[in-house]
């Protein structure tokens, strides 16, 4: 009675982190949690009996099918080994979630699972895109200035003229 408490309680910590989506499958998501809910904008039961590649979009930001990127990161994490990367899932409103995905297989209750810990990286993308942008323009205006500008660092380097 005690193993099996232990379990549980081993089982619901995996799932109790509020700041990553983590989620259980064997063929299907067996189990996630409030975050994978939060992250992917649908409820407990629009997400479990689903594989990940129903809540991903045809192809990966890198151009590779989700379903053939998706299978290779599933047989390595079977085969013993831990599996990181990046993955793209489609929201229920269709928007598209960047993520960094931690993947390996597990025993839960006598059985292999594969648990997800997935961390949300769309802010970062987006703060990407929008330093890019300022850039281009900062760019823009320095090729069009008539003035000389020059950068330094702190030490005296020139940074750019």
């Amino acid at each position: 009675m005690r193993q099996l408490q232990r379990g549980d309680e081993t089982y619901r910590h995996l799932f109790s982190d509020d700041d990553l989506a983590v989620f259980a499958m064997s063929d299907t998501i067996e189990d996630c949690n409030d975050s994978t809910c939060r992250l992917l904008g649908r409820t407990r039961e629009q997400i479990q009996g689903r594989t990940p590649l129903d809540l991903s979009p045809p192809l990966q930001p890198d151009g590779v099918p989700s379903g053939e990127a998706g299978k290779r990161r599933i047989e390595a994490a079977l085969a013993g080994l831990p599996q990181s990367f990046m993955w793209e899932f489609c929201r229920a409103d269709g928007e598209p979630v960047e993520v960094l995905v931690q993947m390996e297989a597990v025993r839960l209750d006598s059985r292999v699972r594969l648990v997800s810990r997935v961390r949300d990286l769309s802010h970062l993308w987006r703060a990407e895109a929008s330093l890019k942008e300022t850039e281009t323009r900062l760019q823009q205006i320095l090729d069009h200035t008539s003035s000389i500008v020059v950068a330094k660092d702190l030490e005296g380097r020139y940074l750019f003229a």
